[in-house]
């Protein structure tokens, strides 16, 4: 998540919104809640406006978490490890998912279940 604001692009407007919230909130037993920030990448392989680079949308599987990388290795490298001390018995795989991202998506998108037709 970025340090500062820009209200001219709506997703850094949501994501500081919901950091607030977030913060703010509590469990159902009145506790803050632990929140931890992913790094944001800057140097990322797409060059395209409307591109979300988050490191948030992430897949948690049996054995693993499936999580973008985006060419950024310093951040890249920084998620990976983020993840792998809030997951410690899982594996930590890092996919290139640029051409899932350039249509608006992500890894936890795209891995919702298909309802039975």
């Amino acid at each position: 998540m970025a340090d500062e604001l820009d209200p001219q692009d709506p997703w850094s407007v949501s994501a500081l919104e919901t950091h607030d919230i977030l913060a703010a909130a509590t469990d159902a037993e009145g506790r803050k809640l632990d929140l931890v920030i992913l790094p944001e990448p800057y140097d990322i392989r797409v060059d395209s406006p409307d591109f979300v680079a988050s490191y948030v949308n992430y897949y948690v599987c049996n054995g693993a978490v499936i999580a973008a990388e985006f060419g950024d290795k310093a951040a890249d490298e920084k998620a990976a490890a983020i993840l792998a001390d809030l997951y410690p018995d899982r594996e930590i795989v890092m996919l290139n998912i640029d051409t899932v991202g350039e249509v608006g998506g992500g890894i936890h998108c795209a891995t919702h279940e298909q309802p039975k037709v």
